[in-house]
């Protein structure tokens, strides 16, 4: 779960602004034997599915040195995009609508959620192919509220919530459980 979800999270950021994943950097605060080959499978889970499993290297370190008491990782992951696609992407604009998919969840919630409750890779993957599809904003801890005034500050707009929205607009949203999506 740790290896796969912490890799989701990172790819959701960088696919939803069009960039092409090239490397993932791992930093394993344990040992590779087997809490580290758990997390590394989690890792190449989350890039299989998106069919970048060859594609995209990976590096990193675990911690050999000492004893761990606890799990912890840092990742980062690199790719390429052309700068005139990134300089002259689409941006939302009056009119245009913003959805949310997915739910927020966190933590045990998170866990416990259904499948189809829950965002995932190649639910991404089918959104960004959709030409209707304007901008995606992975949610964050901050919740909905935070990314949809982030969202509007920087296309200068302004927005209302649905009776839905207004129960959930501070949900935080864990592992990339939900994204907003403007669409025309």
């Amino acid at each position: 779960v740790v290896g796969y979800e912490t890799t989701k999270v990172a790819l959701f950021e960088l696919l939803s602004m069009g960039v092409q994943p090239k490397v993932v950097i791992n930093g394993l605060c344990v040992e590779m034997v087997p809490t580290g080959e758990k997390i590394l499978q989690g890792i190449q889970r989350a890039l299989a599915e998106l069919d970048l499993g060859d594609g995209v290297e990976i590096t990193g370190s675990t911690e050999e040195n000492m004893p761990v008491q606890a799990t912890g990782m840092s990742i980062s992951i690199m790719g390429f995009i052309n700068k005139s696609a990134f300089m002259n992407r689409a941006r939302t604009k009056p009119k245009d609508v913003a959805v949310l998919f997915g739910r927020p969840f966190k933590g045990e919630d998170f866990l416990a959620a259904k499948k189809e409750e829950v965002m995932d890779l190649l639910a991404l993957q089918k959104l960004l192919s959709h030409e209707e599809v304007i901008q995606v904003v992975p949610l964050g801890s901050q919740g909905l509220q935070k990314e949809l005034e982030a969202l509007a500050k920087e296309n200068q707009l302004a927005y209302s919530f649905t009776d839905e929205g207004v129960q959930i607009k501070d949900h935080s949203s864990g592992p990339a459980s939900s994204v907003l999506v403007t669409l025309e």
